[in-house]
């Protein structure tokens, strides 16, 4: 039997180090054009042994050209050895001026320069998403909260070249007037409004960044407010996703609708599962809260030293290893000290 799988893993080692018989490079993108060049930059050759890392290697000089999109690649194991194929989605070529429709607050110069794209230069369906993405930034520092930009490309003719259209949408003009957290009876406003990412103004926190007013970001608040709640013991708190309200002509409260909830405390302490030291010795030594003090998140949450999601935490052998030493340890720590002193 030992003989037998011998063989066979000595079958799998010949087939797996087989030669490159063919390489191809697919293009996914349409331009069309020689697509040579690829090859040129990888170290992968036909008649070589056949090395995933070679191949790897391969794919990542690709990527760090940056002028792909996409990489991807495929060996295929025949009788004569191994096809590996390349399937490469190229970078498109964006040629200006850019084209801005829908535009009204913003002119298209400023669109076009806070996009950041350059004429000449390579770029991805990803890379023209982030140009808008920036745009759409722009608009929300204005009170824009809903604006769309949506890049629309084109091909040319002449290969990889491209036009880019921004489609803008911009939406309602609202300025946040308030945040509001109705239902919130025990809680400092002031320091719940900073929970959710609303800072006064001579707060220098605010001054790099937005207060939340996207739906997107005003729905990630929701997180933050219950924690806030938490680590003040109403562990059953619950808020809402809060609506935008209108209460003047281009003005809007942001409104959240909250339920604190009984305030948690600490009642008493108890140990359960251990072994090997009583209960009560290992609440003595242990660093807690006093009771009647306040059940907060963070007061419960579990240490970064614990080894049991439970408290103490701890397992029942505190880790703790007794040794037996025969030799009677000596040491002249006058004569012999180096910063420590030997003991056993």
């Amino acid at each position: 039997m030992k003989n037998l799988l011998a063989v066979i893993a000595l079958l799998g080692s010949a087939a797996y180090a087989a030669n490159v018989t063919d390489i191809q490079v697919k293009a996914l993108d349409g331009f069309g054009g020689d697509t040579s060049s690829v090859l040129t930059r990888c170290q992968t050759k036909v008649g070589s042994p056949y090395d995933e890392e070679t191949v790897s290697r391969d794919v990542n000089s690709l990527k760090a050209s940056k002028e792909f999109q996409d990489i991807s690649v495929e060996a295929r194991r025949t009788a004569e050895g191994v096809e590996v194929v390349f399937y490469v989605k190229r970078k498109m070529r964006y040629q200006a001026p850019m084209v801005v429709k829908g535009n009204s607050y913003f002119g298209e110069s400023k669109i076009v320069k806070e996009s950041g794209l350059k004429d000449g230069a390579l770029y991805g369906e990803g890379d023209f998403a982030e140009a808008a993405a920036k745009v759409r930034r722009v608009y929300q520092k204005k009170n824009f909260p809903d604006a769309k930009v949506t890049p629309v490309t084109e091909m040319l003719a002449n290969g990889d070249a491209c036009t880019v259209t921004f489609m803008i949408d911009e939406g309602e003009r609202l300025k946040v007037r308030e945040y509001v957290f109705d239902g919130a009876e025990h809680a400092d406003l002031a320091a719940l409004r900073e929970a959710v990412g609303d800072y006064p103004w001579w707060n220098p926190v605010g001054w790099l960044s937005d207060a939340p007013a996207t739906r997107d970001q005003l729905a990630q608040t929701v997180a933050k407010a219950q924690e806030y709640y938490a680590n003040l013991g109403y562990l059953d708190a619950k808020v809402s996703v809060p609506e935008r309200v209108p209460v003047g002509e281009g003005l809007c409260d942001i409104v959240y609708k909250v339920e604190e909830g009984p305030r948690y405390t600490i009642g008493s302490f108890a140990a359960e599962g251990l072994t090997r030291y009583p209960a009560d010795v290992v609440l003595a030594r242990s660093e807690l809260p006093e009771v009647g003090s306040v059940a907060g998140a963070k007061v419960l949450e579990m240490p970064d030293w614990a080894q049991q999601d439970r408290f103490p935490f701890l397992k029942s052998n505190f880790n703790i290893v007794g040794m037996f030493v025969p030799d009677m340890a000596a040491s002249d720590n006058l004569t012999q000290y180096r910063g420590y002193i030997t003991m056993r």
